[in-house]
């Protein structure tokens, strides 16, 4: 497991298991062809998961994090991010002790550098780790913007000159991401006008000596920096069809990852079933990972028993763990088809001799157990 959550992602592979053994074999049964495991809809309810890490973070690279499909992730203001930790770290001379700008610059930009090399060049992760990039990458922006500010106030023209430059790169990048997942020009538009308005004011507040209007014209420059990223983040919000199991930035194309539905259970007759039968227990249901039962809490709201945890490998539970929440009235049927945990806990061989396999079409070849 250490190895897993630690070298393997980076270099890629799931690793042997503690003690270099190989991964327990799956004491559950698979379900039979064509039938779907637990929790999971019936056929031709829409489209499933999307595929394996590669398919959502493309290959290593110094440029992956700004090309497709982790562009519209983090890409944004990502470069404007990093040239900022160039700007702060030369404001001031380095001298002992550190200056308070350098000690931030230690903690947000060592923060930024980290996550951004090993996200450019590990091997397995799932595009929602780049969250992890949003608060350096805002607290480096921030303080950029704060030093063009001071700049300025010494040397007007050179320092919004260079604000300006800086807005006018940082738009260009953001059409051209945008461009790779949506057709409408709209947004570069809008940005661009936004740059131009921006850069037409400061050149008249310049001329003019007008430090009111020097401010809103740089406020209209780093508005045109986070219009796109913001609109991004509000067309994600509402996306109609979000991909609910691996969320990800909005994306109109079909790309790599591809929107995918959300899974709707509703009509789904195992689990109208459970609702019906479980009214006085405490669980809906014991099922062998979080990917069985998941949707179902979300759509009832009902607790679901996990006992194999995340992916049905964690041995949560045991034979006799159930067997006390059977005797004590919270649970009362057990699912054993799909993803199951180790093979040391004997739940299978506990089920198979202490409850009763429930005959019903509505299990559609899924194997239910009721407990009593």
């Amino acid at each position: 497991r250490d190895r897993h959550n630690g070298l393997n992602r980076l270099f890629g592979g799931g690793g042997p298991a503690q003690g270099g053994q190989a991964p327990p074999a799956n004491p559950f049964p698979a379900p039979p062809s064509g039938v779907p495991p637990p929790g999971a809809p019936p056929p031709g309810n829409g489209p499933g998961v999307a595929g394996g890490p590669t398919g959502e973070i493309g290959q290593p690279g110094v440029l992956r994090l700004l090309v497709p499909p982790l562009s519209n992730e983090i890409g944004w203001l990502l470069p404007f991010g990093l040239a900022s930790i160039i700007l702060v770290a030369l404001a001031t001379p380095l001298q002992m002790p550190l200056a308070d700008q350098h000690k931030s610059l230690i903690l947000w930009g060592g923060w930024l550098l980290t996550a951004a090399v090993f996200f450019s060049v590990a091997e397995f992760y799932h595009a929602y780790y780049l969250v992890m990039i949003g608060a350096p990458l805002a607290a480096l922006v921030a303080m950029g913007l704060t030093r063009f500010w001071a700049i300025a106030r010494r040397r007007p023209a050179f320092g919004w000159g260079m604000l300006a430059l800086s807005a006018l790169l940082t738009v260009v990048l953001q059409a051209w991401i945008a461009a790779d997942y949506v057709d409408s020009l709209v947004l570069a538009a809008l940005s661009s006008s936004m740059v131009a308005v921006g850069v037409i004011l400061m050149t008249i507040s310049l001329i003019n000596r007008d430090r009111r209007l020097q401010a809103i014209s740089a406020l209209t420059l780093v508005s045109s920096m986070l219009m796109i990223p913001f609109v991004w983040s509000v067309m994600t919000t509402l996306e109609a069809t979000p991909n609910v199991p691996l969320p990800s930035a909005y994306g109109d194309k079909a790309g790599p990852r591809g929107p995918v539905e959300r899974s709707n259970h509703s009509g789904d007759p195992l689990l109208a079933y459970l609702l019906a039968n479980t009214q006085d227990v405490f669980y809906l249901a014991a099922v062998p990972s979080s990917h069985d039962g998941s949707q179902w809490v979300i759509d009832t709201g009902q607790p679901v028993l996990y006992m194999g945890g995340f992916n049905g490998r964690d041995p949560v539970v045991g034979a006799e763990d159930l067997q006390a929440r059977v005797d004590a009235g919270d649970l009362r049927y057990i699912l054993l088809n799909g993803a199951g945990s180790a093979s040391s806990t004997g739940i299978t061989g506990w089920v198979r001799q202490e409850c009763v396999l429930v005959d019903e079409p509505v299990t559609g070849g899924r194997t239910l157990y009721r407990c009593d």
